[in-house]
């Protein structure tokens, strides 16, 4: 399950956090190379790594012995994931990104306006 959502790993926050829809129950994907706005159906939620919620599960995993870092980590029986404000979160960053490029984008798609020549002064003068 875990390989599924590891692209949602922040190694800032040693957390999972996911995009969630409230209504439907379930993760939803963004769309990080148009988003431009904080998404207002969604929820980031964050959830700690696989290591801290289950320490022995993860050395099993790995092959390591069970109480390997145990005393350092703990065990827990309870975790609650949290909700955390977009604000706080990778996608300001993205988003400002996003706007900048968008705004390069039109730049280079406006035509360049040239202003009329104005033919009355086009034709003056002697021609050699």
């Amino acid at each position: 399950m875990f390989d599924e959502i590891d692209h949602y790993f922040s190694e800032d926050r040693n957390a999972y956090l996911i995009p969630y829809d409230p209504k439907k129950h379930e993760f939803r994907e963004l769309d990080y190379d148009k988003i431009t706005e904080f998404p207002k159906d969604l929820i980031a939620v964050q959830f700690p790594f696989q290591k801290d919620l289950d320490p022995i599960g993860w050395n099993r995993h790995g092959g390591w012995d069970i109480k390997d870092d145990l005393k350092k980590i703990g065990v827990k029986c309870h975790f609650t994931a949290q909700t955390i404000p977009w604000q706080q979160t990778y996608l300001p960053e993205i988003i400002k990104e996003n706007l900048k490029r968008q705004q390069k984008q039109v730049k280079k798609e406006k035509p360049v306006i040239k202003s009329p020549v104005n033919k009355s002064q086009k034709g003056k003068g002697r021609k050699m």
